[in-house]
């Protein structure tokens, strides 16, 4: 909370009593505080001297922001467009929940006495520069060009520092206010402008949970995860805290979000009764205009209560048949909810994003609208007086029907509730096609008869099209998400609720580590452990030509967490026909390990996962081992530049001072006996392995003689130049490794030249005798051919 301490924080009542600044009247005679809380300060202008630098700045920024918005409405000023405007998107938030912080004004001693403090006046000079940053944000999000996909975002990020902005002038304004009544006004407003900013930035943060899924390794807790918790923590992305305190975000996010229509007392609602709310919050937040998706919200809530109202008995008599409907559509829109945070989070190309928009679309359109919108028709139905026969409505209403009665219902606001669905499909005489032109950036609607007839056409540019869609998301989530807090609000009234609300099993066993594989449409069918090794297998909901099982490294992060014991986890997946079309088997000590350590010994360990992991799919290209081999020689040769530019370091200190540094060179030795480790570990898995070999002598080399240069204190009759030429040798050795791994020379060519055992294998080598390699031919006709001259030998 805000505390602002001012001069008239203590006040007297006309019989010299001392009272709270808020107390309206005294809390000792109970004569009336008005004439004192209304009473000019004298020492307004005092403190209007000390802000006066604040109070410039303001005043000035704000007409420049109001010439900014002017430029941007005329043209004159063109807004700014970003190749990856996620990163400035989370940059921009960064700055508000950081660099932003409110910490400064918390307490504010404006008092006579507080003004003279030399902490009062660093206090000021903080506010100067939390302004400065302010206003330098505000004007960078508006003149910020988004793409459709975080048009909605962008909105909402605007308006939270415009809010965020508003609530701190208004405390600055609260110091100089003529009397303690509208001192105290102002605070109030600012105090409120702040907390609801504060929860818009915890929504803002918490909404790039799909892009940052890699990052996320503690999604799990001990016992079973029921679905709402796992779609629960699927929205949190922070990892900061325990389970249960993550979970207790979303909730108080969400409990936030639909603040409007959770009419009851807190303690009213539990965690699952939230979470379950949560979808409709996270999707809410990404795609959706907040004032238009409210209305329909609250238009859909109001319709529900009035027809619970008139009729309950009818209402809970439909609410027993319409349970499995309810079931169906809420796993839908679950499944719905994913792909939309996955297109959210990593913001396709456009081809990209139609041809999935396009798939929703449909899928919106041939079920889970008609089935969202049953309840409503109902309730419509109850609230005029409509006689209605509930399994004719339930089994026999129609897509169209359902269209051309809300339509024509205006005076009850249910025309919202066509908005997004097409005039073709609406009004559809038979089969509607949904086509897309990529080339020519376009969507096409077909209203069909038979293969030949098209009645009507629609088309649509990808833009339009991606509008289109939100609108209809917008309406079936209003209302699905309008009946989720009817039935949340009137749980102890309805006596079926707990059907609706109750989880489903979708899995045999909700197992304790796999909440984050919901997330990439994973269900988890079986499961089989040993002392060591687990086996996994499940199901995949979407679709498995698409499907990467290098996408999925990061899910077996929890699982490392929760069961250290492991060594290898194998994961098999089916589509959803029950066919099996791969696996991914991992090292999961090799991810534990890359956890535990930091620097370049972690990223030695996610180098050694990544490419010891075996991906078998039927849909993807094998994985080649030998690509494998490059891509782990080349990580790990990265490693060892740094540590070469250490070493140089050293040796100049050495030419400068005369002297071993050794503490730097025995961190090095470290590193380098490190990568050299790893190299040998993943030795075993290696289709070329004389190559690996290769390079563990080079590092093999550089340790011992970076461990001759370490005893030159000790013994100073070691020639250095000596050992750092030996360095100098072993880096020319990984620059030819590298003149391999670009394709400049081949396999053999490295071996045979510039390895040492290469070398050692045909040191002695006649060209008649049989080749050291086992081909069974002499050796001129064989290997000799590899042998590279002097002029190719640097």
């Amino acid at each position: 909370m805000i505390n602002i301490e001012l001069d008239y924080f203590a006040i007297k009542c006309a019989n010299g009593h001392l009272n709270e600044c808020t107390n309206d009247v005294c809390k000792e005679c109970g004569i009336s505080l008005e004439d004192q809380r209304q009473s000019d300060d004298p020492y307004v202008e005092s403190r209007k001297l000390l802000l006066n630098n604040v109070l410039s700045y303001i005043e000035n920024s704000e007409l420049e922001y109001k010439d900014l918005k002017k430029a941007i409405r005329k043209g004159i000023r063109t807004k700014n467009c970003y190749e990856n405007e996620m990163e400035k998107v989370s940059e921009y938030i960064s700055i508000l929940s950081n660099e932003l912080r409110f910490d400064i004004f918390y307490s504010i001693n404006m008092t006579q006495e507080g003004i003279k403090l030399a902490e009062t006046n660093q206090i000021i000079n903080d506010m100067n520069t939390f302004f400065i940053k302010l206003y330098v944000l505000l004007g960078e999000v508006t003149v910020f060009e988004p793409t459709k996909v975080l048009r909605n975002i962008h909105k909402r990020l605007l308006l939270t520092v415009i809010a965020y902005k508003e609530s701190v002038v208004e405390l600055i304004m609260s110091t100089i206010a003529l009397n303690i009544e509208h001192a105290m006004k102002l605070k109030d407003i600012s105090q409120v402008k702040l907390d609801n900013s504060a929860q818009e930035l915890k929504i803002l943060s918490n909404i790039f949970g799909a892009r940052n899924i890699g990052n996320v390794t503690d999604l799990f807790q001990n016992g079973e995860l029921n679905h709402s918790a796992i779609l629960g923590m699927v929205w949190q992305t922070s990892n900061e805290g325990t389970i249960e305190e993550k979970i207790s975000d979303v909730c108080e996010q969400t409990s936030y979000y639909f603040r409007s229509i959770l009419s009851r007392d807190k303690e009213h609602y539990s965690n699952d009764d939230l979470l379950k709310l949560s979808i409709y919050k996270y999707v809410g937040t990404i795609a959706f205009d907040d004032e238009s998706f409210f209305r329909k919200v609250s238009i859909a809530y109001k319709t529900y209560e009035k027809a619970f109202e008139k009729n309950s008995s009818l209402v809970c008599e439909f609410l027993s048949r319409y349970t499995a409907k309810y079931k169906y559509m809420f796993k839908k829109l679950s499944d719905l909810s994913i792909a939309i945070g996955f297109v959210f989070g990593h913001n396709p190309p456009s081809h990209v994003l139609m041809t999935n928009g396009l798939k929703w679309y449909k899928d919106l359109c041939e079920g889970i609208y008609r089935d969202s919108m049953i309840f409503l028709l109902l309730a419509s139905c109850i609230d005029r007086e409509k006689i209605f026969d509930i399994d004719e409505l339930i089994e026999w209403t129609g897509f169209a029907d359902i269209c051309g009665q809300f339509a024509s219902l205006t005076n009850y606001k249910l025309n919202y509730f066509v908005e997004g669905v097409d005039s073709i499909i609406r009004h559809s005489e038979a089969h509607v096609d949904y086509d897309i032109d990529i080339d020519n950036q376009r969507v096409i609607l077909r209203n069909r008869q038979k293969k030949t007839k098209t009645i009507s056409t629609k088309e649509y540019s990808f833009d339009d099209f991606f509008d289109q869609i939100n609108l209809l998301s917008e309406t079936v989530y209003s209302s699905i998400a309008a009946f989720t807090v009817f039935l949340i609000n009137n749980k102890y009234q309805i006596d079926n609720v707990d059907s609706y609300l109750a989880e489903d099993k979708v899995t045999n066993k909700s197992l304790e580590a796999y909440a984050v594989l919901g997330l990439f449409g994973i269900l988890i069918d079986q499961e089989s452990e040993n002392d060591s090794a687990m086996e996994l297998s499940g199901m995949y909901i979407g679709e498995v030509e698409q499907f990467s099982f290098e996408s999925i490294l990061a899910i077996f992060a929890p699982l490392v967490k929760a069961k250290p014991h492991l060594s290898n986890v194998k994961l098999e997946l089916c589509d959803q026909e029950g066919e099996k079309f791969g696996h991914i088997k991992v090292r999961t000590d090799y991810i534990l390990n890359s956890m535990n350590e930091s620097g370049i010994k972690k990223d030695c360990w996610i180098l050694l996962y990544m490419y010891t992991t075996e991906f078998q799919s039927i849909y993807e290209p094998c994985q080649v081992e030998k690509k494998s081999d490059d891509k782990f020689l080349s990580g790990i040769l990265q490693f060892i530049f740094p540590l070469f530019e250490e070493i140089d370091n050293g040796k100049k200190r050495i030419i400068q001072t005369g002297k071993v540094y050794t503490a730097e060179f025995v961190k090095v030795a470290d590193q380098i006996k490190y990568v050299e480790m790893i190299a040998e570990e993943y030795l075993k898995y290696s289709s070329v392995p004389r190559l690996i070999r290769h390079v563990i002598q080079i590092f093999r080399n550089i340790h011992i003689a970076i461990n001759v240069i370490i005893e030159h204190d000790s013994n100073h009759s070691i020639n250095l130049d000596i050992e750092f030429k030996k360095i100098s040798k072993e880096m020319m050795s990984v620059a030819h490794t590298f003149e391999y791994l670009s394709g400049e020379i081949n396999e053999m060519e490295l071996f045979f030249n510039y390895s040492e055992e290469g070398k050692q294998l045909y040191k002695n080598v006649t060209l008649n005798s049989p080749c050291p390699c086992g081909s069974g031919k002499k050796y001129k006709k064989c290997c000799k051919n590899h042998k590279l001259t002097s002029q190719n030998i640097i």
